[in-house]
């Protein structure tokens, strides 16, 4: 992969670190606020949404191309918020893990990070089980996730790398990453470039594939 540009996400949130892309806007979420913030991809401001009374806590999510799913540490829930911020739905993860993280949807699943235990689960969109991939042999600290709808894109905050794997679990390659940021954590494709939160120094990062 081939480094692009990155710029600084503060203005988001004190501790950016879920990312998730429209095609057109970049949008940030983190752990301190309640705020969902959209940029253009120079890195402009354009604006926020509150989201402080539906959850706090957040640790990643994406875009659908309808909704936003977001993930929430504090309340083990993924909600599903329009793009005014309403609340349309959510899901139950208690008993799944106790420390979830990053998201994506692929179209018809989601597909979530559970640190602890080290699973990427694989959900419907009525919250229903499908499957989990084991990658305690690939990844030691998982957190962030994306799809380009074939492969899913896992970052690992300890090995400072992004690994590719299939949807069976089959690890692919991986990237290395450390000169941008030692500490990845969301992360989205566009289509075309894979962007990613570096939590350590608070930058969103784009990437070619």
């Amino acid at each position: 992969m081939v480094f692009i540009q990155s710029f600084d996400v503060t203005g988001a949130d004190s501790g950016p670190i879920g990312i998730a892309t429209d095609g057109k806007y970049i949008w940030v979420v983190g752990d301190a606020e309640e705020l969902l913030t959209c940029y253009d991809k120079a890195g402009n401001l354009i604006h926020q949404i509150d989201l402080s009374g539906i959850t706090a806590n957040f640790r990643g999510f994406d875009f659908d191309g309808k909704y936003f799913w977001i993930i929430s540490y504090k309340t083990l829930q993924i909600y599903q918020i329009d793009r005014a911020g309403n609340l349309i739905s959510q899901i139950d993860l208690t008993g799944y893990t106790t420390d979830p993280r990053d998201l994506c949807v692929d179209g018809k699943y989601i597909w979530w990070v559970s640190a602890n235990n080290r699973y990427i689960f694989q959900f419907d969109k009525a919250g229903n089980y499908i499957k989990h991939l084991d990658v305690v042999a690939i990844a030691v600290s998982p957190r962030g996730i994306t799809t380009d709808g074939k492969y899913l894109y896992i970052g690992d905050s300890n090995i400072d790398d992004l690994y590719v794997i299939d949807k069976v679990g089959n690890l692919i390659r991986n990237i290395e990453i450390v000169a941008t940021d030692n500490v990845p954590c969301g992360l989205a494709f566009d289509g075309k470039y894979i962007w990613w939160i570096g939590y350590q120094n608070k930058i969103a990062v784009q990437w070619a594939r």
